[in-house]
């Protein structure tokens, strides 16, 4: 019988914020903070950003993305929140970014990872959730431009190893999807208030 221990890696939150730009793409900002057993990293997540359940803007989303180790010690769990509820704080632009995997099938960490890598992430699983989690498809019908773009972004991004994701940004197809070059700067649809989810 194995004798579980606790963790030793201290556990930090991690929240991408996400926003809709005027131009049409998705920017993001990034804050973090050490978790406290005490309360849930869902509950550390809604903290940072300010946000109450029951008291947040209809079509607020928080969803747990990620999570990574990171040496010597700590474990950071990554969470999404859209719309970023201080647009006016300073963001990166998410244009040049894709799923970065690790190429080996046994040790799925990839060896370079950079936050618009997992920003990238972020939103490819934000497409997929708005299309089969109920309670995120309705929050998404309150924010329809937001999320229009969050599913064609999701939708195109690329994967690939490190290399093959910035190959792909300067407009290099990649052996696993040849058909899928992206040069960095991508086509959002045009917001309308109409769009649908």
């Amino acid at each position: 019988m194995t004798t579980v221990q606790p963790p030793a890696a201290g556990v930090i939150v991690e929240v991408f914020f996400l926003r809709l730009r005027a131009d049409g793409s998705l920017a993001y900002r990034v804050e973090q903070r050490p978790w406290s057993p005490g309360g849930t990293p869902d509950q550390a997540a809604l903290d940072l950003a300010g946000l109450v359940p029951g008291g947040t803007a209809a079509g607020t989303v928080s969803h747990s993305t990620s999570w990574r180790f990171v040496a010597p010690d700590q474990v950071i769990l990554t969470y999404a929140v859209l719309p970023d509820p201080e647009p006016a704080r300073a963001a990166t632009p998410l244009i040049e970014a894709g799923v970065v995997c690790s190429g080996d099938a046994l040790l799925p960490a990839p060896p370079q990872l950079h936050d618009h890598h997992v920003a990238a992430h972020a939103v490819r699983h934000l497409a997929y959730l708005v299309e089969h989690d109920p309670a995120v498809g309705a929050a998404a019908s309150a924010q329809p431009d937001l999320w229009a773009v969050v599913t064609a972004y999701g939708v195109r991004t690329p994967v690939g190893t490190h290399g093959e994701v910035h190959a792909m940004a300067n407009g290099h197809g990649s052996a696993r999807n040849p058909e899928m070059p992206f040069n960095g700067t991508p086509t959002w649809p045009t917001p309308h208030a109409s769009q649908p989810a």
